[in-house]
């Protein structure tokens, strides 16, 4: 039986994850806590609702047998820990966890959440996750199988535009179902 892959897209609030996951996975089925997260003030039973949510959604896909995209910050090393430990659990090591480390600089993190809508977070919040994240890199120890690393800079001749080369990427990294 073929491997299957589940696309893991991670960064620091606003780096631009969304665009790059439906820029890379137009196809493939796309899960994210937010699509769970009630808008309006965080607490901790909000965020435990939204994981409960998406992790029953990962159990789903891996049921089906399909490879997907989890678009989510998991900025805290022990988060990301205990979701490749659920994931390897749940496929019976099955699924090849491919993590995509959406980066960009703290400038233009806080430039995008400032044009942000209904998502727009505390601008000490994206400092928080952003300082976390560089403290604590994404590593193969975290459970991941492959990492690959997109600078999703804002360049201002360019507008906002992610420096990678798609169609190599896509020959390298993507796999479909």
């Amino acid at each position: 039986m073929d491997k299957k892959y589940i696309y893991i897209i991670a960064g620091s609030l606003a780096s631009g994850k969304t665009q790059i996951a439906k820029l890379l996975f137009p196809y493939l089925d796309y899960i994210s806590p937010d699509q769970f997260t009630p808008i309006g003030k965080w607490t901790k039973q909000k965020s435990d609702i939204a994981w409960d949510k998406t992790h029953a959604m990962i159990e789903k896909k891996i049921k089906q047998g399909k490879n997907f995209v989890l678009d989510t910050a998991q900025a805290r090393r022990i988060n990301r820990i205990k979701l490749t430990k659920f994931i390897h659990q749940k496929s019976s090591g099955k699924y090849i966890i491919a993590l995509v480390h959406v980066k960009s600089p703290l400038k233009d993190c806080l430039e995008r959440n400032s044009k942000r809508g209904k998502h727009k977070e505390k601008e000490q919040q994206v400092k928080n996750y952003f300082d976390i994240i560089k403290r604590n890199p994404y590593t193969k120890k975290d459970g991941y199988d492959f990492i690959t690393i997109i600078d999703n800079s804002i360049r201002k001749d360019e507008g906002e535009k992610a420096v990678i080369d798609e169609e190599e990427w896509r020959k390298k990294w993507y796999h479909t179902n």
